[in-house]
């Protein structure tokens, strides 16, 4: 029976590490190891067992009583030889004790046959566990067994152990279960895997939920929740909070402030200059060179919008602030050379009048010689920066400052910064920033 029983338990794909068969014998669990690695046939006795008599709290005290009376540690063979005479003893006693004056050597000779019927009626305890026959004379008094990890004596290690009455082995699952390792960082036990799955210890850890996080080995039922102002993504070890270093609403704000003001104010400049054009005084402080300075004001402080835009989070598209990084020398360096090459070459107007004038000779510079110095200087300037765009063009590039981890709460705090940086693959800025210093010196 026990043959055709394991034989369709492994067609149905179920492999028993534990079995209780009461027609197994040691013979057939020795010679069916490979079957089932753990075997306990019935009316065997099991030192978890916690069966007790009217003598014994259970089998291990019989062994321990055996040793100190005798010398030496019993096995099942003690267990099974104290066993059984103890409960003939039982049988005997429920027999005659309803007999006010039994005849035993009558009975015993002429009557036995009443003494087995009695067995029938009998109930009594041993340390295989209680002892009552059933219409079919099998002992049904003790009851199923049950599998269940147990522990031996003061060891940490568990075994899986046979363990009866059925109710000890169906005991609530203890969560976490002493039994089990802890979970590895990144996750925690997942009470429904341990109490519906039937791998109680092989699958019973699940990733950490995305905003939660275990730092360490755990045997928590649940991760911890991520600190406010930092996230993690599913089976994380710690938090991420990012530190990116924007520059402030306000100060983009104030910056567009300062440009419309510096607009506002050099328009009006241009719009007084050409309404006092005739004026003598306005004429002698040569106009044209004051519009190209208004103009080179104009262009230059337009570099504070491309600088104020030229800035994106973590995870954002960079083009657009690529583009403005691009566009900041350009603005800057136009400006400046429109505003200090004009001056420059008012100036030098100005010498060559006052040079010509020690010298008694009337002399007439015109403001075409202006326009041609500004001018040079304005297409070698923006030769530089054509060159520059073309062959290392800048790129906004955000670059990890610091990475920090935080032990006490489990944050790892990740700063970085953004700016306008040329290629590391390319020829360096200097390469370009060099001439225009120098066009500008």
């Amino acid at each position: 029976d026990a043959d055709v029983m394991l034989a369709r338990m492994r067609l149905n794909g179920c492999r028993p590490t534990l079995a209780w068969f009461t027609t197994a014998t040691w013979g057939w669990a020795t010679d069916n190891a490979d079957t089932i690695p753990f075997f306990l046939g019935g009316g065997q006795w099991h030192e978890n067992f916690a069966y007790s008599d009217k003598y014994f709290a259970n089998g291990k005290a019989v062994l321990e009583y055996g040793k100190e009376k005798f010398g030496y540690m019993g096995s099942y063979d003690q267990i099974v030889s104290y066993t059984m005479p103890m409960l003939i003893v039982e049988l005997l006693t429920s027999y005659f004790e309803v007999v006010d004056s039994p005849d035993v050597v009558d009975t015993l000779v002429n009557r036995y046959h009443e003494i087995r019927r009695s067995l029938l009626k009998i109930d009594t305890n041993t340390i295989f566990g209680p002892v009552s026959f059933n219409e079919y004379q099998r002992n049904d008094g003790r009851g199923a067994a049950g599998t269940q990890w147990v522990q031996r004596g003061n060891a940490t290690a568990f075994q899986l152990g046979c363990i009866s009455p059925i109710d000890q082995a169906d005991a609530s699952i203890v969560l976490p279960s002493p039994s089990a390792l802890p979970c590895p960082p990144g996750s925690h036990l997942d009470q429904d895997l341990i109490e519906g799955d039937p791998a109680i210890l092989a699958d019973k850890c699940t990733l950490c939920p995305s905003d939660t996080f275990a730092q360490y080995e755990n045997i928590n039922l649940q991760c911890q929740q991520c600190p406010e102002g930092s996230s993690s993504e599913e089976g994380a070890e710690y938090c991420v909070a990012t530190e990116d270093n924007l520059t402030p609403p306000g100060l983009e704000v104030l910056g567009f402030i300062f440009v419309a003001l510096s607009w506002s104010s050099t328009i009006g400049y241009m719009v007084w200059l050409y309404l006092k054009r005739e004026d003598p005084v306005v004429k002698m402080s040569q106009p044209e060179s004051l519009f190209l300075l208004c103009v080179g004001a104009i262009i230059s402080t337009s570099a504070i919008i491309p600088l104020t835009l030229a800035e994106v989070a973590p995870g954002e598209s960079t083009r657009g602030a690529s583009v403005a990084c691009r566009s900041i020398p350009f603005l800057y360096s136009l400006g400046w050379v429109l505003m200090y090459t004009s001056l420059t070459a008012k100036s030098w107007r100005l010498f060559k009048v006052a040079r010509n004038a020690d010298q008694a000779r009337r002399v007439r510079v015109g403001v075409n010689e202006i326009y041609v110095t500004v001018a040079v200087v304005l297409l070698f300037d923006l030769a530089v920066l054509i060159a520059w765009a073309v062959v290392a063009p800048l790129q906004y590039i955000r670059t990890n400052v610091s990475t920090t981890l935080n032990e006490a709460t489990g944050v790892m705090t990740i700063e970085t910064v953004g700016a306008c940086q040329g290629s590391p693959d390319n020829v360096s800025m200097w390469a370009f920033l060099a001439p225009i210093i120098f066009i500008h010196v």
